[in-house]
């Protein structure tokens, strides 16, 4: 452990929780969503190689596919070229994309069932065919904080899915905890005052990012142009 380094990135969360709740009081909810963005991909950006790009928009796929649209997609910048509308907005090819982020300032249940039905339908894209069988792309949950106090939002999700597969494959919850998901079940990293629940989302982006883009296939371009 490095103190300053623990330090400073236990300041860089607790300024943007601080933040995010002071926008759960303005009453406009394109204005809260768009501010919450960028304070999840400010701690990001900073934690991610140069050649991994953060952004926001919507999945395609070269079928003709597309998801809904995503708060923040994390995306392999050496593969296709993704078609931005701006600096961050725009298309991103599913052979491209490595994880998408849903961010709530406030998580609730009817909150939660829209990012399951969001990844549901992410999951449903097709991607080229390559040597190897892709891995898909990974949805993620990030929430500064949640209406809950009984239970955690994860029993909320096994109650919601019942005995299926979970669409949501990583649930952060700012003060609950981390759980992410592998053939073996969930995992959990407990909540700590520094925020360890958030290193652990950013960590697992960081350790499983080439894991994922080394099961993709690198298709033409002209599969999405032609």
């Amino acid at each position: 452990m490095n103190q300053a380094f623990r330090d400073l990135f236990g300041a860089k969360v607790a300024g943007a929780v601080a933040s995010a709740k002071a926008l759960g009081q303005v009453d406009h909810s394109g204005l809260k969503g768009a501010l919450r963005e960028v304070l999840v991909r400010s701690l990001l950006r900073p934690f991610l190689p140069p050649s991994i790009g953060v952004g926001h928009g919507i999945v395609i796929s070269a079928y003709d596919d597309q998801s809904t649209e995503q708060d923040i997609v994390i995306f392999n910048r050496a593969s296709l070229p993704c078609i931005l509308i701006d600096e961050e907005s725009g298309l991103f090819p599913l052979e491209s994309t490595l994880f998408t982020i849903e961010v709530k300032s406030r998580l609730n249940a009817t909150e939660l069932e829209k990012t399951h039905e969001k990844a549901a339908r992410l999951e449903k894209l097709r991607h080229t065919p390559g040597e190897t069988t892709p891995e898909h792309v990974i949805p993620c949950l990030f929430a500064f904080e949640t209406d809950l106090v009984q239970k955690t939002d994860l029993h909320r999700y096994q109650e919601l899915i019942g005995t299926s597969d979970p669409s949501i494959r990583e649930i952060c919850v700012v003060g609950q905890g981390r759980w992410f998901w592998t053939p073996q079940g969930w995992h959990h990293t407990p909540p700590t005052d520094t925020y360890s629940e958030v290193a652990g989302l950013i960590d697992g982006i960081s350790s499983v990012y080439e894991r994922v883009q080394a099961t993709r296939s690198r298709p033409l371009l002209l599969n999405y142009v032609d």
